[in-house]
């Protein structure tokens, strides 16, 4: 994603609209998310295998990708996010993927702080917004790159060495599917 493209604005009303409940969704689930329940599942990739974890304070030593999934009532999943271990602490990264009623993919939000960056290892937090339609059309993206003391910082001046961009699947079932993590959820 070159820097051109890292701010996207909604094209229409209608799109500022959807952002806009989009937006009311993830504040209800990051609530959900920072309160006792439900507390989401997590898991951990280990070499070929995903496992159950059963807190936060039990990862395996060994993990090389952590899982977290929130599954509401009725056994819907409506987030689940991704975080690769950095082996060297040098980065951090964090997709969060948000799921609308019926587990199409609604938003997905990179949180990455580094200090593998352009400006001499200075640490900086990015964090990426893309809002999708029912169509997984972008309707938005919000970006901010911030420095240690949250005072922004341009891209082209100081830019994190990880370029990847998450992945955008589909549906939650579709992400399910790819990471592995299909094989612990009913459908409902």
């Amino acid at each position: 994603m070159d820097s051109e493209t890292r701010a996207v604005s909604a094209r229409t009303g209608a799109d500022s609209a959807r952002v806009r409940q989009i937006r009311a969704l993830r504040l209800r689930i990051d609530s959900e998310l920072s309160g006792n329940a439900p507390r989401p599942r997590l898991f951990a990739a280990v070499g070929d295998s995903i496992v159950t974890v059963r807190d936060t304070s039990a990862w395996p030593e060994e993990t090389d990708v952590s899982f977290a999934v929130l599954e509401v009532a009725g056994g819907k999943v409506r987030f689940a996010s991704e975080s690769p271990t950095s082996r060297s602490g040098d980065w951090f990264v964090l997709d969060s993927y948000y799921f609308d009623e019926g587990g199409r993919t609604v938003l997905v939000r990179r949180f990455q702080s580094s200090f593998q960056t352009t400006c001499d290892d200075a640490p900086v937090k990015e964090i990426t917004d893309s809002y999708y339609g029912p169509d997984l059309q972008l309707l938005q993206r919000d970006y901010r790159l911030t420095n240690a003391h949250e005072v922004r910082v341009e891209p082209q001046q100081c830019r994190p060495y990880i370029q990847d961009d998450p992945r955008l699947p589909r549906t939650w079932e579709g992400f399910a599917q790819v990471t592995g993590l299909a094989r612990f959820f009913r459908r409902p």
